[in-house]
């Protein structure tokens, strides 16, 4: 906490800012919250008043978290404050998303905006082993009972435009007979959910993704680790995560739900 209000205190104590740094920073975040008279992007900001700049560097952080590395963790800089259990106003905080760079990734936690880069290359390369490796027998039927319907990076709205995760893998059982949309918002609850696990999301998967999961019903959920070589696999119970097992290496493995074909753990991680 103290050093985040020392980035505020920073922010406030500036009478001029360069804006081609705060916009390749915030990008459009900014577009909708810098006030008239701040600049533009070929000069400086230049604030009439600190106060002014600390309320748009207040109203930054409560819109906004950045989880990579490279980012600065904005979460509690604000001193306005919503009601605890009061979601932000989801039509901005959806068009922000939307308006994250191609490179990133977001997600909505009860209308709060995490934002992340791209994933490293261990962890797409476990992503895609596990996700191909589940393909053919469940999703499609080969070599296995078929069944699920397996998305990669699927967008599912929980609630609608306010409770948005982009779980690595999701499945959904046939048998439900499920109607998916056209456009890219699923506001259907998966029956399973996989995160790789990275250095920059690992808190965020476990204490915040987690818990999502589990209040909005998901049966099953994975988290992998691709340096360690690990599954984790959990089964929902009473509304409670159960551990169902732990696996490592690179032995043969039957993990529910997909525990109908042994999954060859070896094939999952990159070569060393």
């Amino acid at each position: 906490m103290e050093s985040r209000a020392r980035i505020q205190d920073f922010w406030a104590s500036q009478v001029i800012i360069p804006f081609k740094f705060m916009e390749m920073r915030y990008g459009p975040i900014l577009s909708d919250l810098l006030k008239p008279g701040c600049g533009d992007s070929s000069g400086l900001c230049q604030p009439q008043k600190a106060e002014q700049f600390k309320e748009l560097a207040g109203e930054l952080a409560r819109r906004t978290i950045f989880n990579d590395t490279t980012r600065t963790d904005l979460g509690d800089l604000g001193n306005q404050r919503r009601p605890r259990g009061e979601p932000a106003m989801s039509t901005a905080a959806y068009r922000d998303l939307e308006n994250l760079p191609a490179r990133a990734i977001g997600e909505l936690f009860n209308g709060q905006l995490h934002a992340q880069s791209r994933p490293s290359f261990p962890h797409s390369y476990v992503y895609s082993a596990v996700g191909g490796t589940l393909f053919n027998p469940f999703h499609n039927g080969i070599g296995g009972p078929g069944g699920w319907v397996i998305i990669s990076e699927p967008e599912i709205h929980f609630k609608l435009d306010i409770d948005v995760a982009v779980p690595d893998l999701a499945g959904w059982r046939r048998e439900r007979k499920l109607k998916f949309p056209m456009g890219h918002k699923i506001e259907l609850v998966p029956d399973w959910v996989c995160e790789i696990l990275s250095p920059s999301t690992r808190s965020i998967d476990r204490e915040i993704k987690l818990p999502l999961y589990a209040r909005y019903g998901v049966s099953y959920a994975w988290l992998v680790e691709p340096i360690e070589h690990v599954v984790e696999a959990y089964r929902l119970q009473d509304g409670e995560w159960v551990t169902v097992g732990c696996y490592t290496g690179t032995t043969q493995a039957a993990i529910p739900p997909f525990d109908a074909v042994p999954l060859d753990l070896g094939s999952l991680w990159m070569p060393m």
